[in-house]
């Protein structure tokens, strides 16, 4: 017997020390877990305990294991008051059901102050009716304050995002939404984002815009940036434009990956319509301006034919050896028709500026050359009116030889203001200066006068069109006020800039600076090489189509008297009829015909010398259609020359002369 009681003290101290060894190997284990590791009983009587604690139950509740090895009472008497209900209530439940343990609560903490922990625990019912938890308990305190600082950021971004005027939503690689502000659902027609949450948004967005919003989505989930425009329609069937910004939202796991499209969209309706109206009116206003300047290229025209009569009968009659008193009167009538012209071709110009139609020329010329012209137009006029008039040159003379631009242009633009500058001039002096430095491809050009001055407040008004410094003006020096806006307007086409530093009652000086580069030697000398004078016109036979009487006479009176034999027609027809090839020398035509115009009768003499295989006979074409966009189609039907009405002798023989002689030269080099 003591034998065996031998072996049962040995056999309970061989489980002591076991267990022992058992505890100790938790221990060790336990010390390497936060939190602690626990066992909780729930006795039948309703008390408990903690037989197992590690010692990582000071750091959630700040007691020691042994404090509550037999009383579980200290570690609920830490609990935070507002949750003390709620912990005994689940521990009550998962005991009844027998289900697992778990709950996030506060503590007291004696040291640490108020703190998080979350428990989870497994139940066991003991033989003896006790319910047994094991488990563990960790401290959540810093994962509850990440969790709240997350949750107070994402309720600014979505505050911010409800702010947010315009339309803010991200959407999947699907293109269904995920998200959206109010913004948003306002524009779309949504009441809430549960309402439209996973819809395709290609049920928004109209057909035709359907593939752009595949290629935007399929871009930015590449990691572009994309920003469209397309229409859509709302649920209730509301239509509006969207501009939409799109940027790629990336994984925060994995940033090499897109998790979603962010998207910011503002609603572009009225832009758009805007734009619509502002592209109509811009369409009505060049509308306008086209049939404004076609219109004063039509009245030019109409204009143009009696003038072409008045300008060179008038000039012709003062070759009669008229009296003195006839001569006087005649002078009057080609005096008044050449103002007539001035004041029409400024009004033409001012439609060429105003369609913007203006054409300029950049070939090589003399600057020296214009400045020489000006001096001798305007040298007599100065010295009849006592005014002293000079006209130099600042820079080198090479400099001042050699330039590219439109010298006719620029001398349309000089002359307006030389003009102005003796006719408000009445003693004094008009001096013309020209600066062309070598190296700089600026030139300037000087006008400074004598004359009443401008005051100081109508500097600008002078520019403008139809006015001038004081309207008394024009009743004193005459004018339409359009010479120096046109002039403006040349200036500014070609580049450059003018204006004006004037005193009232002593005088004006105004500024012309244009670019006008450098051209070669070799080239201005070709270019500033004075055409051949016009030969004689004796011999030559001409047939001459118009079918105004006054026209034919302007031709007769031109014609005639310089040796030519000419035939006159009075409409294409029967120019045509008149036609054999070889029978002339040059056929005239005007343009605007009865029967058959201008057109018709040169395609119908070209067709008569194809058909004779015979050199082609030079046809010209005499017209008061004068806008660069009709002469240019008169050259590209295939007239050999032009000349605009009025016509002057000059002008006439001199391109008649021109064709004849090119037609002869080509003949030679076929023959």
């Amino acid at each position: 017997m003591l034998s065996g009681l031998s072996r049962h003290g040995e056999a309970e101290r061989a489980v002591d020390r076991k267990s022992s060894s058992d505890d100790s190997k938790l221990e060790k284990i336990a010390a390497h877990v936060p939190g602690v590791i626990y066992q909780f009983m729930l006795r039948p009587d309703g008390s408990s305990c903690f037989p197992y604690a590690s010692k990582g139950i000071a750091d959630v509740y700040g007691v020691a294991p042994d404090d509550v090895v037999d009383d579980a009472t200290l570690v609920f008497n830490v609990l935070h008051p507002d949750d003390f209900d709620a912990v005994s209530r689940s521990i009550a439940t998962s005991a009844e059901t027998m289900t697992t343990w778990s709950a996030e609560y506060r503590v007291n903490h004696p040291e640490k102050g108020v703190i998080w922990l979350y428990g989870h625990s497994e139940p066991e019912r003991l033989d003896d009716g006790a319910i047994l938890w094991h488990g563990y308990i960790t401290d959540i305190t810093e994962q509850k304050r990440i969790e709240s600082d997350l949750r107070v950021g994402q309720a600014r971004v979505r505050a911010m995002l409800e702010a947010e005027p315009e339309c803010v939503k991200t959407v999947g690689p699907d293109g269904r939404l995920i998200d959206m502000n109010a913004a948003g659902l306002d524009k779309i027609e949504a009441d809430s984002l549960d309402d439209v949450r996973g819809l395709d948004l290609l049920d928004l967005i109209a057909p035709r815009h359907h593939d752009l919003f595949r290629e935007g989505l399929a871009a930015v989930f590449r990691g572009e940036t994309m920003v469209q425009e397309f229409e859509i329609v709302g649920l209730k069937g509301g239509r509006c434009w969207m501009q939409q910004s799109s940027a790629p939202l990336h994984d925060s796991e994995d940033p090499s990956k897109v998790a979603a499209m962010i998207a910011v969209t503002r609603d572009i309706t009225a832009q758009k319509a805007a734009k619509r109206e502002l592209e109509t009116a811009k369409l009505a206003a060049e509308a306008a301006k086209d049939a404004m300047s076609r219109f004063v290229a039509n009245v030019s025209h109409e204009i143009r034919t009696p003038l072409n009569s008045v300008i060179a009968l008038a000039a012709a009659l003062e070759r009669e050896g008229l009296s003195d008193r006839h001569a006087g009167m005649v002078q009057v009538i080609r005096e008044s028709g050449d103002s007539l012209m001035a004041l029409l071709n400024d009004v033409l110009d001012l439609s060429k500026v105003e369609a913007d139609r203006v054409e300029l020329e950049h070939a090589p010329f003399s600057l020296s050359d214009v400045l020489r012209k000006i001096e001798a137009l305007y040298a007599f006029r100065a010295q009849e009116a006592g005014i002293a008039f000079t006209v130099g040159c600042a820079g080198d003379e090479p400099s001042c030889g050699r330039r590219v631009g439109d010298s006719a242009r620029l001398q349309q633009v000089l002359h307006n203001i030389i003009s102005n500058a003796l006719k408000f001039t009445s003693e004094g002096s008009v001096d013309v200066t020209c600066r062309a430095p070598a190296d700089d491809e600026i030139v300037e050009f000087r006008i400074a006068d004598t004359g009443v001055g401008i005051a100081d407040d109508q500097h600008e008004r002078i520019f403008e069109r139809f006015r001038q410094a004081d309207e008394s003006t024009t009743r004193t020096h005459g004018g339409t006020g359009l010479g120096l806006a046109i002039s403006k307007a040349l200036v500014e086409r070609m580049g450059g800039a003018i204006d004006v530093d004037s005193r009232l009652g002593e005088g004006s000086t105004f500024t012309v600076r244009v670019p006008l580069p450098t051209a070669a030697v070799d080239e201005v000398t070709a270019a500033a090489a004075p055409p051949t004078a016009p030969q004689g016109l004796a011999g030559l036979k001409i047939l001459a189509a118009d079918d105004h009487p006054a026209n034919r006479l302007v031709l007769e009176t031109l014609l005639l008297p310089a040796g030519a034999d000419v035939t006159f027609t009075e409409d294409g027809d029967e120019a045509v009829a008149a036609y054999a090839p070889g029978r002339f020398d040059v056929v005239i035509l005007d343009i605007q015909m009865p029967v058959l115009d201008g057109f018709g009768a040169l395609a119908r003499i070209r067709a008569l010398d194809r058909a004779a295989g015979a050199p082609r006979t030079p046809v010209l074409a005499v017209t008061a259609g004068v806008m660069a966009d009709d002469l240019a189609t008169y050259r590209a039907r295939g007239f050999d020359g032009l000349v605009t009405k009025p016509v002057s002798a000059a002008a006439l023989h001199g391109e008649i002369v021109r064709v004849v002689d090119a037609g002869r030269d080509a003949a030679r080099k076929a023959g």
